[in-house]
């Protein structure tokens, strides 16, 4: 192949097309039989995840030759083909066009996926901005559910062959203590759930994807569709924008500007993480799963076991990894703000939550990333 199929996908990001292209040979040698020729709708393109997944199948049929196709609807398809997505968005495999997934369903709701009738969806679209959950809570709730509403439809109508739904470590709430009362959790499976106030406007978020997978429960019972849920833990490595708000991002900002780390909270709360690339692993593993293998509206966990520490020991890691990069490794501090300043910052109640793999390591699938690697990878392949 010659000319713009020969370019790579994330051209300005040597960090995170390393990424691509290794996932694209295992990919390759995994599913590039089964995959080839296939029409493969992904949406949130432009976030993190959803355009790894997409930079994946591009890199897929520049390297192999599949003849996929990967249809993107974004919400503003001329900016998504200069941002994130350029170096995929020209490419005559892939179809971007205008369509904000998440809106409300109205009656003018635009019809191109239907048309482009894809064989597999992989369903990433949804908010991700912690404050907006308190702020905007009912476009929040509403927006995972309609978005997921309007994918089952489209994935009946067109009879695909599989679907994924993204989901969250939230939909657990907040784990109960053990019978002696401590707080040490153990691993969750995927029916350990906690407890979740639905009438605080920050659980607009965590009860939106608890209704979005009882939908893809209830498709795959009532209808028969081949629906499956992956429930993600927080997930970064290389392409995060800079002025990304999340915790690990403002902690790794800190830590590359030689600025102390300033956290918000007491940071006691300890939960996983997982790198993205082991993310995408995870999507298309669950994606190309057997049937009989993994049943259709079954629930799994991705996270990585061995990452699961206190927010304290994460920004710890961030300021020792990226910091003594630089030559200077700054300080951690605490300062919390008023209560009232600190409930708009969209925070989850403290907890400790680790979770469960074992549906997805019964598939082959197996993290690979550690908290250090992850941090180190984030801060050379940052978006600025």
């Amino acid at each position: 192949m010659m000319g713009i199929q020969a370019m790579p996908e994330f051209p300005d990001n040597l960090v995170l097309q390393e990424d691509v292209e290794e996932l694209a040979d295992w990919a390759g040698e995994q599913y590039g039989e089964a995959l080839s020729g296939a029409r493969i709708l992904i949406t949130g393109a432009t976030g993190l995840i959803g355009s790894q997944v997409a930079g994946t199948l591009s890199a897929l049929n520049r390297k192999q030759g599949t003849q996929l196709q990967v249809l993107l609807p974004v919400r503003n398809a001329a900016r998504a083909a200069e941002g994130r997505l350029k170096g995929i968005a020209g490419r005559t495999e892939t179809t971007l066009w205008d369509e904000d997934v998440c809106a409300p369903l109205s009656a003018d709701t635009v019809k191109t996926a239907e048309e482009l009738r894809p064989d597999y969806i992989i369903h990433c679209a949804a908010p991700t901005r912690s404050r907006d959950f308190v702020a905007r809570a009912a476009d929040t709730a509403l927006a995972v559910i309609d978005g997921t509403r309007r994918m089952l439809d489209l994935a009946r109508t067109c009879q695909i062959r599989s679907m994924i739904q993204l989901s969250s470590l939230e939909v657990y709430g907040t784990p109960r203590r053990d019978a002696a009362g401590s707080e040490d959790v153990p691993l969750l499976t995927e029916v350990d759930f906690g407890t979740l106030d639905p009438a605080k406007p920050r659980s607009s978020y965590s009860e939106g994807k608890r209704m979005a997978e009882t939908l893809c429960s209830a498709y795959a019972a009532q209808h028969q569709l081949p629906v499956r849920i992956l429930r993600l833990t927080q997930t970064f490595g290389p392409g995060v924008d800079y002025a990304d708000e999340r915790a690990f991002m403002a902690f790794a900002r800190s830590a590359m500007e030689g600025q102390d780390i300033v956290l918000r909270t007491a940071g006691r709360t300890v939960r996983p993480y997982l790198y993205t690339a082991d993310a995408v692993r995870a999507i298309l593993t669950l994606l190309m799963a057997d049937g009989e293998a993994f049943p259709a509206g079954t629930a799994a966990n991705a996270a990585n076991p061995k990452t699961a520490v206190t927010i304290v020991e994460m920004a710890e890691t961030a300021a020792h990894v990226i910091g003594s990069s630089r030559g200077h490794v700054p300080a951690v501090r605490i300062e919390i703000p008023e209560a009232a300043a600190l409930a708009a910052c969209g925070f989850n109640p403290e907890m400790q939550l680790n979770l469960d793999i074992s549906r997805m390591t019964a598939l082959g699938w197996m993290p690979t990333r550690d908290l250090a690697e992850m941090f180190a990878r984030l801060a050379d392949g940052v978006i600025r």
